[in-house]
């Protein structure tokens, strides 16, 4: 899927909104994969599954008690949406996580012609060349 070009497409699959499990996975492999958007897409899925895991794991612990609240349009109180069967949620969203870095790393290649191994160790390389010197 590499367009030739050396494109970086990082900033338009990058999720907007992901928990700081997610935004690590994405700092991770989104270097490796930067003019492949079909590995992008499912790396940015991944980190949305890895949030949707975040907030079941509050709401079986109790730390939070609802999945959503919507605040009521006339003002007389709140729409709460809670998720019943949160354990058996956790375990299907976990075997589609499961898949879906798999399928990241069963790709034959990169756009930079490696595999998931290669990845990680140019998006090592490429923090190392950027990190300050102490």
């Amino acid at each position: 899927m590499n367009d030739g070009a050396g494109t970086d497409l990082r900033a338009g699959f990058q999720p907007e909104q992901m928990s700081e499990r997610g935004r690590h996975l994405w700092d991770a492999l989104a270097s490796g994969f930067k003019a492949d958007a079909g590995r992008l897409v499912l790396l940015a899925e991944a980190c949305r599954l890895v949030a949707s895991l975040d907030q079941l794991d509050r709401l079986i612990s109790g730390e939070d008690s609802a999945w959503a609240q919507i605040d009521a349009p006339d003002g007389d109180g709140e729409y709460v949406l809670r998720i019943d069967g949160a354990l058996s949620e956790r375990r299907s969203v976990m075997g589609v996580l499961r898949l879906t870095i798999r399928q990241l790393e069963t790709e034959e290649t990169t756009s930079e012609g490696g595999g998931l191994l290669d990845a990680l160790a140019a998006a090592r390389a490429e923090r190392l060349a950027t990190a300050p010197v102490p």
